[in-house]
């Protein structure tokens, strides 16, 4: 007979909302290609919003450049576990940065991410999560505290990552560039509350999207 398992009703926020930059909690490397020279004046940019949105500490964020996406690739299959590549960065090779060049209008890029990191993203082939994941019991002493692990609620692993974080920093980037203003983006993560759920007998949808929220706080003023 198969066991029959009841979740209780998730009706109360056991979490406090994740302001998504909050995930670069110490070094991090970010891997980018192409080594062009807008490519460096974007992410030069980058870590000035970095250090004003967030963390006075310029050392937490760094830029590695690789000439091409294909050799940043064959970076991360030969690099010692001492310089692995756990995030990636590729831009456009054809686009403008600076105020001597027309400004950009879009932005076309792509994060790429390590699957060998503890606090990796779920699994593209994963389109559902169970409805018996992103449940684990906090105590009265735990609630308000950081995202539940990926371990137990795989979603979240879009936060831990730091794949948000670095989403985050690009676009905040590019609209300051775009827009000409500073831009002070808040961008905050939090699980939904969830229905009472019993495993183990028939219910008519076993899996469904798993709830998540993402809050924009988007505030421009001029630069400096």
């Amino acid at each position: 007979m198969e066991k029959i398992k009841t979740y209780e009703a998730v009706t109360k926020p056991t979490e406090t909302p994740q302001n998504v930059l909050s995930s670069f909690t110490y070094y991090n490397r970010i891997d980018v290609a192409p080594d062009t020279k807008a490519a460096r004046l974007f992410t030069e940019h980058m870590k000035k919003v970095w250090l004003r949105n967030y963390d006075k500490d310029s050392t937490i964020l760094e830029f590695n450049f690789h000439p091409s996406e294909s050799e940043l690739v064959d970076f991360y299959d030969t690099a010692p576990p001492e310089s692995r590549v756990t995030m990636g960065l590729i831009l456009p090779m054809d686009f403008a940065v600076g105020d001597s060049m027309p400004p950009i209008a879009h932005l076309n890029y792509t994060i790429r991410t390590s699957p060998d990191e503890v606090m990796s993203l779920p699994s593209l082939s994963t389109k559902k999560m169970d409805l018996d994941t992103c449940r684990a019991k906090r105590d009265s002493t735990e609630i308000g505290t950081q995202l539940e692990y990926p371990t137990t609620c795989p979603i979240n692993g879009y936060y831990y990552s730091n794949f948000l974080a670095l989403q985050s920093l690009v676009d905040q980037t590019f609209l300051e560039l775009v827009t000409g203003k500073q831009v002070n983006l808040t961008l905050t993560v939090e699980n939904y509350p969830k229905a009472e759920y019993t495993a183990g007998r028939f219910v008519s949808l076993r899996v469904i999207f798993q709830k998540y929220s993402i809050t924009f706080q988007y505030i421009t003023s001029p630069t400096d």
